[in-house]
């Protein structure tokens, strides 16, 4: 199984670099993981794709919901574990049959609703309307789909649009999602896909198509990607260093160009109809 340590190693054999000095072994490690992030943005088959299935969490509802003082601009419910509970900002907390976004999730039992209110609230109930869901991979996400509500069925009921927009235009309603975006909350220091309009009453299932850009890779890191997936980082990796070392010879650079070419022709070459990225006619662009 390859590794970051063995493609250096092919890297040098290739280039000519003999024994790699620390210099030479940051730099040849740094075009790797730099060719690695590229060839994801491209979305090289092998490095990049992941689906999961996905619940929203539903409605939840709170008994001791208090806004203690006119100008406060935060909620308090000292019964409550809002952080574990999956609440974010951006979800629906609705109280004296009024509803706002919440603003930030600041602990377990504190609820920022950004506009300072104009009355207070006396302890009583209240429902958050929850539409986040957590993201395991910070990555892009490339889709998000509406799955059957029946538990045993994987069958997409509808395709949801990507709509930044959203989050302004829905922030406020309930009911069947159609659009969604991708946030991240600090309070919670999560990233997640938040549908709109929010869900009310269900629990809704989702499937979330992402594009995962790998961490910087050390020495030891396996590979476990597709033959061609590696010779493409190798290819990218080789004009890098050219690159970051100033290479001049034509012939050298000529080489590694066709190198880089070979490699694009591997996937070409696939019987997957879909292409994982797109290279231009003179195939140079991997």
């Amino acid at each position: 199984m390859a590794t970051l340590a063995s493609i250096r190693e092919d890297l040098s054999y290739e280039l000519g670099l003999g024994t790699l000095d620390s210099f030479l072994t940051n730099l040849t490690n740094h075009a790797i993981n730099v060719a690695v992030r590229s060839l994801a943005m491209d979305k090289v088959a092998g490095i990049t794709r992941r689906t999961m299935t996905a619940e929203t969490w539903g409605d939840l509802a709170l008994t001791g919901w208090e806004i203690a003082a006119v100008g406060d601009n935060f909620g308090t419910d000292t019964g409550e574990t809002w952080l574990s509970d999956n609440v974010f900002a951006g979800d629906i907390i609705e109280f004296n049959s009024t509803r706002w976004t919440i603003y930030e999730v600041t602990s377990d039992t504190v609820i920022n609703i950004g506009s300072p209110q104009r009355a207070t609230f006396a302890a009583g109930v209240a429902t958050i309307y929850r539409r986040a869901v957590e993201l395991v991979d910070p990555g892009r996400v490339m889709g998000v789909s509406l799955l059957s509500s029946t538990a045993s069925s994987g069958s997409v009921t509808k395709a949801l649009e990507h709509r930044a927009t959203a989050a302004h235009l829905n922030a406020l309603a309930t009911g069947t999602p159609t659009e969604y975006t991708v946030s991240y909350d600090q309070g919670n220091t999560k990233a997640m896909v938040q549908v709109y309009p929010a869900p009310k009453n269900q629990n809704l299932r989702l499937q979330i198509h992402t594009m995962e850009i790998p961490a910087v890779l050390d020495a030891s890191t396996d590979l476990d990607w597709p033959t061609v997936t590696l010779d493409a980082v190798r290819a990218k990796a080789r004009e890098l260093i050219l690159t970051y070392t100033k290479e001049q010879n034509p012939e050298v650079l000529k080489q590694a160009k066709a190198m880089r070419a070979d490699a694009a022709d591997q996937f070409f070459g696939s019987s997957d109809g879909e292409r994982s990225f797109t290279v231009p006619e003179d195939r140079t662009s991997l």
